[in-house]
This record gives structure tokens, C-alpha cells and sequence, in this order.
């Protein structure tokens, strides 16, 4: 829950993914632990306390000595403790390195790039080297750990050797018998094993769960989202318009998008193109809520988008982003989003229409079946088919304005020209704003207005005839890609 409220550039942030690796992990447990270690510390104590006690009633400066002890005791576990954690913190680090190479080793994704490229050996000397690292981090803790730890057994073993030697004169004289003397050294040497070691580590351990618990509290208290003032709009999407929109990624100088202005509206459709890193996908991600650093407005329906909230923009808007996450879950589940209102008609027609009821239809559990093969019986999609997937997922919400980042950039160019004859029949509503980032120029035709983005600001704008009478970008970048064609007409 806390994840889902924390801006998103966050977690482009090494500390950040650093401090969410450390917290995350069995966090019920670490907090029971350190509970039940504050309670262990009483028992110690109260046991300790009795033993000298009993020490104390012959030899009143035995508790001056074991004070004395004790204070060291608890300074060294105290910084045994920091130095343990820290050793932790590092190692963490290491880890999270070691399991970003582990994916790289055993994710499905990665098999044939694997195979074909030979990367197996690569790979594991990283992850080795990652893993390595994070255990001879811990070990070099654990040395210190164990050298501190014989140091104050050293001294408590001093001690316990004090009380049994003095303790033999009031023997001597009389004054104790050696039962009594038997008794008195035997919790001497229980005092020394209860400081020396048991104390010790528990000192050591309630300082790491309470910096645990100190990391943890660290992350809960990061800045989340502001959600205050935020403004519900539960009308239809009239216009979208970028009004001196300039933005620049975290971490980076390079502004993407500079002082960028661009209006869209209602009942049109819209197509954004330009080279890689013109700012395309930053424009989708700036709409999404992704990102709010930016300077100038955003406005929907006259709204500044950071004061809209979360729901309502989710409503508004339908996105379909380049690179989106492949679930594994069934494909009814997939496709209606939590929305159980959607009529098995609808969802039959707007698969047919993308191309993919056939495929389903002929699945033994058919739009039930489950995607991935961590199922039993599962299947799996291709590049291609989670494409028309995702824009079925599109085509069935409800927003009024549908983006789409590169829809068709895994599909081949006959299945391609059908996506756009839907995008020319379907989304084609007086009541939407649509818009197509893309660099291919496939469905220029099917638009009724192309943006020319070039360097984080907008270079052209009209029809594609309109475009084509310009020797701009657009002429470039349609006059290369036609050639590609007829290349391969002339071969």
C-alpha cells in the first residue's frame, strides 16, 4: 500500500531500491524478533541481577566490577551491532545486484538470448562476484564480531577467577563453608557465560532489529503523493492541452521536452511521431501521472492535471504503453480490469475484432484460460498477440481518450494494416480523443492531425498531404521508410 503512494520517480533511485530490498523482506518476523528480544534482555537481566546478588551479600565489590563489565559489555555490543548492520546494509546491496543477474540467468524472457549469445557464463561470473561480495561482507562482520566477543569473554573470565579467589579466604577463616564457596563460584562462572556470550549477542541483536526497525519506520515516513486538494471530474474528455510544457528526467540535465504547447480535441484523432528520443513515450508518461516535475500546465478539460486525482484520471484516460507488463492471470481477468459489468457479447466482438478469437475459441478453457506457463495448462503469447491483447484491453474501456505508445511495433505489416483499419472503424467516436505515438508511419491516412515532435518541441503539424508539401521531418522520415518498400519491390 505504501508503494502504491510513493511517487514514481522514486523508485529510479538506488537508495530508494536499496532502502525497499532491505525492509521488505519478512518484516513480521523481524518485528516479532526484535519483541521478543527486548523481553529475552529482562530475563538476562533479572538472572544476572540475582547472581550477584547472591555474590554480593560476601563480596560487596563484586557488583562495582560487574558494572563495571557490563558498561563495556553494552558499548562494545552496541557498536558490534552497528557494524553488523551495516555490514547487512552493504550486503543487501550486493544481493540486489547478484538477483538482477539471477533474472538474467533463469527469467523465461532471457532463455533465448541466452542460448544464442552464450551470455551463461558472463552473467554468473557477475552474479558470483555480487554474491561473493555480500558473504565476505557479512564474514568480515562476523570476524570482528567474534574477535569483540572474545575480548569480553577475557574479561569476564577475569572476573569470575577474582570471585573464586577471594572467596577462599572467608573458607580459611571460617566464615564459609565450602558448600556455600562451591555454590558462590559456580554462579560466578554462570555470571561470566551469562555477560560474555548470551548478553553479548542479545545486546548485538537489539541493536540490529532496532536499526531494522529504524530503516523501516525510514521508509514508511517517505514523502508520498499529494492527494490533497485533488479535484474529481467525472465528465468526458473535451481537450487536452500542453501549454508551455518543458521537462527534464530526475537524475539527468537534459531537458526532453522544451517549452512544448499542443492542444487536442474531442472527436479527433491524433498522431505523434519523431526519431527515438524526441520525447514521444515522456509525453505519455507525463499524462499517465508518472512524473509531476514538470514546468507549465497540463490541462484537462481546462483542469490542471496535477490537481486531478488518481481515479478520475484513471477513467479519463485509456493508455497502452510500449512496454507493459505481461501478467500472468486468465485473459478474462486481464481483460476486464476489475470491471464485472462487461458483457460476455462485448468481450467476444472486441476480441474478434482485433484478431484473436479464433485463437482463444480454440482453447480448451477459451477466454478462462490462463496466460503463462506457471499454470497448469497454461499458454503463452506471442509479442504480437499480447499487442492485439492490449488493445482489446483498450477498446473495451470505458475512457474517453485512448493513447497508444508504438501499438504496433511487435506485429508484422499484415496484421498491422488490420489493427489500423480498427483504429480508423473503432476508434473513430465523436465522444474520444485518440492518439498514436509511433515512429511508423502505417496509419497516417487514418488520422486527422499528425504532430511532428523533433527535440522536445513540436516542428510540424497538419494532414499527411499537408506534411508531405513541407520538406521537413515528416517528408524525411516518409520518403525513407517508402524506399524501404520499393527496395525490396526492385529485389
Amino acid at each position: 500500500e505504501k508503494s502504491s503512494k510513493l511517487p514514481y520517480e522514486v523508485f529510479e533511485q538506488e537508495d530508494f531500491l536499496n532502502l525497499l530490498k532491505l525492509v521488505k523482506d519478512d518484516v513480521g518476523e523481524k518485528v516479532t524478533e526484535g519483541l521478543c528480544l527486548s523481553l529475552s534482555v529482562l530475563e538476562y537481566a533479572g538472572q544476572i541481577l540475582s547472581i550477584v546478588i547472591m555474590i554480593v551479600v560476601h563480596e560487596w565489590w563484586v557488583a562495582i566490577a560487574a558494572a563495571a563489565i557490563l558498561s563495556i559489555l553494552i558499548v562494545v555490543a552496541k557498536k558490534s551491532g552497528e557494524i553488523n548492520y551495516s555490514a547487512f546494509e552493504d550486503a543487501e546491496e550486493e544481493r540486489r545486484k547478484a538477483e538482477l543477474m539471477s533474472e538474467a540467468l533463469t527469467k523465461k524472457e532471457c532463455v533465448y538470448e541466452r542460448k544464442l549469445f552464450n551470455y551463461n557464463d558472463f552473467f554468473y561470473k557477475k552474479w558470483e562476484k555480487h554474491y561473493e561480495n555480500a558473504n565476505k561482507i557479512e564474514t568480515e562482520a562476523e570476524k570482528m564480531t567474534f574477535i569483540k566477543t572474545g575480548g569480553i569473554s577475557l574479561e569476564t573470565s577475569f572476573l569470575s577467577l577474582m570471585i573464586a579467589g577471594v572467596l577462599v579466604f572467608p573458607v580459611i577463616h571460617g566464615k564459609m563453608s565450602i558448600g556455600m564457596y562451591a555454590a558462590l563460584v559456580a554462579a560466578g562462572f554462570r555470571l561470566v557465560d551469562q555477560m560474555s556470550w548470551g548478553l553479548f549477542m542479545l545486546i548485538q541483536d537489539i541493536i540490529k532489529s532496532n536499526l531494522y526497525i529504524n530503516d523501516y519506520f525510514r521508509y514508511y515516513s517517505l514523502e508520498e503523493r499529494s492527494t490533497e486538494n485533488r479535484v474529481m471530474i467525472d465528465d468526458k474528455v473535451e481537450s487536452i492541452v500542453f501549454d508551455d510544457v518543458s521537462f527534464t528526467y530526475p537524475n539527468s540535465e537534459k531537458p526532453v521536452l522544451k517549452h512544448l504547447s499542443f492542444s487536442l480535441k474531442k472527436g479527433k484523432r491524433y498522431m505523434i511521431i519523431g526519431v527515438n528520443g524526441a520525447g514521444k513515450t515522456t509525453i505519455v508518461n507525463l499524462l499517465s501521472g508518472l512524473y509531476n516535475s514538470y514546468e507549465g500546465r497540463i490541462l484537462i478539460n481546462g483542469t490542471e492535471l496535477k490537481s486531478i486525482s488518481d481515479e478520475s484520471r484513471r477513467k479519463l484516460l485509456s493508455i497502452v504503453f510500449q512496454d507493459f507488463n505481461h501478467y500472468n492471470i486468465s485473459i478474462r481477468e486481464y481483460l476486464i480490469d476489475g470491471d464485472e459489468v462487461l458483457i460476455e457479447k462485448k468481450l467476444r466482438q472486441v476480441l474478434k475484432k482485433v484478431g484473436l478469437s479464433e485463437k482463444i475459441n480454440s482453447l480448451p478453457q477459451g477466454i478462462n484460460s490462463n496466460i503463462g506457463k506457471i499454470f497448469e495448462n497454461g499458454i503463452d503469447f506471442s509479442g504480437g498477440e499480447w499487442q492485439k491483447l492490449a488493445l482489446a484491453k483498450s477498446l473495451l474501456s470505458k475512457a474517453s481518450a485512448k493513447i497508444f505508445d508504438e501499438p504496433t511495433a511487435a506485429i508484422d505489416p499484415v496484421n498491422e494494416r488490420k489493427i489500423f483499419d480498427i483504429f480508423e472503424n473503432e476508434v473513430n467516436d465523436p465522444e474520444t480523443i485518440s492518439i498514436i505515438i509511433s515512429h511508423r508511419l502505417g496509419c497516417v491516412e487514418q488520422v486527422d492531425e499528425i504532430l511532428v515532435l523533433s527535440d522536445g518541441i513540436i516542428t510540424e503539424k497538419g494532414t499527411a498531404r499537408e506534411l508531405l508539401e513541407k520538406d521537413g521531418l515528416y517528408n524525411e522520415m516518409y520518403t525513407v521508410q517508402k524506399e524501404w518498400y520499393y527496395e525490396l519491390q526492385e529485389c
